[in-house]
């Protein structure tokens, strides 16, 4: 479940408005030095990777907006496919909890990947 709140934190780092996350848009991203957040691998792997590698380099947009990570994410299907991952990782987090015995709980824990 940790897994699958990370990469729907990395996600709404990149796509939610500065007012929904409290904090400056794609902070997370500037942040993250040479790690490199989930929304981004699968763009890595392109031409592009240069801009992506820039914002973690000098841990800022120079030369790179926002937007333009944005356009490459969104080229390549790389939200997409963070926000698939993070449900996939959800519903292992659900299945692993499948085996307890029924209580208030193991219900509330069925739920946390939910609201993740």
């Amino acid at each position: 479940m940790g897994i699958a709140f990370q990469i729907v934190d990395d996600v709404l780092d990149l796509t939610a408005s500065e007012s929904v996350l409290g904090k400056p848009v794609a902070s997370d991203l500037r942040k993250a030095s040479h790690h490199v957040r989930h929304p981004c691998l699968g763009a890595l792997h392109r031409r592009e990777r240069h801009q992506i590698e820039t914002v973690l380099r000098d841990r800022a947009f120079n030369g790179t907006t926002h937007a333009d990570v944005l356009t490459i994410l969104n080229r390549y299907g790389s939200l997409e496919y963070a926000s698939k991952e993070a449900a996939r990782y959800a519903e292992s987090a659900r299945n692993a909890i499948c085996i307890f015995p029924d209580s208030e709980i193991k219900r509330g824990l069925l739920y946390a990947p939910e609201f993740v």
